[in-house]
């Protein structure tokens, strides 16, 4: 009998959810000289102990600098519980601003370090800079094949223009935050926004827009220097994992009989 009851705290332990992190960051990428591309996709994998790594490239196959994106941002960049092990997913990052720009980046400003952003300035500005004047420049993620997974964003990590009305807006389709990126962080142009609070939450097929205030001042502007968030199974998925469990124990139960 204690052969049995090890083997069901074994399985429950497995569907134990479990909140970690993932970071992503993109300072590395900057080599003395702009990159445009047309999206880039990271693909993530967790493995058996739920080390997640990161393979990123691009649909429009670009080398720069007789480099690949992969060969900058590939590897281990966080964990996740263990229920999502072996779990995959995929974030592809195009351009709010249409086919008129691309996605950059480079160093905005020396020592600072790679700042993804959207042609020509590798920063995210707002209406009436870019050459899709109907709205603010912006960076669209999308999440695809993660059925079953949600992602919640905790992090974002920035570069800002300078201007005095700097500031970031995200929406995921059914919440918009506003940040004032010129008051946080004391004025500091660096600087990282905590969002966990905030309910920016994709699940498949959801998309998560970086952006600028669409009404304010249109030089107001920041490029994405990273962000993090966590992985984890959807409600639907965890109520499965519960409803597991509850058998298993109405199994033990009889066993015990």
């Amino acid at each position: 009998m204690k052969k049995t009851v090890g083997i069901l705290v074994a399985i429950l332990a497995t569907t134990t959810v479990c909140m970690a992190s993932v970071v992503v960051d993109f300072t590395p990428l900057y080599e003395s000289a702009k990159l445009s591309v047309d999206d880039i996709v990271l693909d993530f994998s967790a493995d058996g102990s739920g080390n997640v790594t990161l393979a990123a490239s691009s649909i429009s196959g670009v080398v720069w600098q007789n480099k690949v994106l992969g060969t900058v941002l590939d590897g281990v960049v966080g964990t996740v519980g263990a229920s999502m092990a072996g779990a995959t997913w995929t974030l592809t990052g195009t351009s709010a601003s249409g086919t008129t720009d691309k996605l950059s980046w480079d160093e905005y400003a020396v020592g600072d370090g790679s700042t993804l952003g959207i042609d020509d300035v590798n920063i995210l500005y707002g209406t009436g800079v870019s050459a899709y004047a109907g709205g603010p420049e912006g960076i669209i993620w999308t999440l695809t094949d993660a059925t079953g997974i949600d992602l919640t964003f905790l992090s974002f990590d920035y570069n800002r223009s300078g201007d005095n009305n700097d500031n970031a807006q995200l929406v995921d389709g059914d919440t918009t935050v506003d940040y004032d990126l010129t008051t946080l962080n004391s004025g500091v142009d660096l600087g990282s926004v905590d969002i966990s609070s905030d309910g920016l939450v994709l699940s498949n097929t959801d998309t998560l827009t970086f952006q600028t205030h669409p009404t304010l001042d249109i030089w107001a502007g920041y490029g994405i220097q990273g962000f993090s968030f966590d992985a984890i199974p959807e409600p639907a998925t965890i109520g499965l994992f519960s409803l597991s469990g509850a058998v298993l124990l109405l199994i033990r139960r009889r066993l015990m009989v």
